[in-house]
């Protein structure tokens, strides 16, 4: 479980670090500044879903499971719709490790409905 809450963590750091990157000099094209600034919300926004699920886990949330199925699957197949480079390798690399851990840590899921 620690080691799912590490890449959730890291996949938050890099979704804070491209959002930020995309909000202060993402584009020198001055027809794309707004959708470069409106795709780095969605980014940023998408590091605070990571941290909400991270925070699932800890408190041991019923939700954070599937939670986090859906955000990791939705992460994962936006990276391969537009250009792969190193930032699309990144990301898939980091959901896709995290969602092997949450789809193998089905049954640590299930005991947190027996502890409430």
């Amino acid at each position: 479980m620690r080691v799912l809450q590490v890449l959730l963590i890291m996949n938050a750091v890099t979704w804070l670090v491209f959002g930020t990157v995309a909000f202060f000099g993402g584009t020198t094209n001055p027809d794309h500044v707004t959708l470069m600034k409106l795709m780095s919300f969605f980014m940023l926004g998408d590091a605070g879903l990571f941290i909400l699920v991270f925070i699932g886990t800890i408190k041991k949330k019923t939700w954070s499971y599937t939670g986090g199925i859906i955000l990791l699957v939705i992460n994962i197949v936006l990276s391969v719709t537009d250009e792969f480079g190193t930032a699309d390798f990144i990301a898939i690399f980091l959901s896709l490790a995290a969602l092997i851990l949450l789809l193998t840590s089905k049954p640590i899921f299930n005991s947190f409905k027996t502890n409430m």
